[in-house]
């Protein structure tokens, strides 16, 4: 290897072929996510009853982080 070579900066590899995949499965679940949480909305605002719901649900799961009982 050349002097020339050593200090020539190298060039990224291109994404194996079982990474590829990868940034579509990403992408996917990204999407499903997004679609999760505008339903959870929605409801949230036509239903009361089901805001109620995920007020004592996300109480109950801060519970659980925190280590006191809901």
């Amino acid at each position: 290897m050349s002097e020339v070579e050593a200090q020539a900066p190298r060039i990224a590899e291109p994404a194996r072929g079982g990474e590829r995949g990868l940034v579509t499965v990403e992408f996917i679940f990204g999407i499903i996510l997004v679609i999760a949480i505008i339903t959870v909305v929605v409801s949230v605002i036509h239903n009361p009853a089901v805001g109620q719901l995920m007020l004592q649900l996300l109480s109950w799961i801060l519970g659980l982080i925190k280590g006191v009982k809901a």
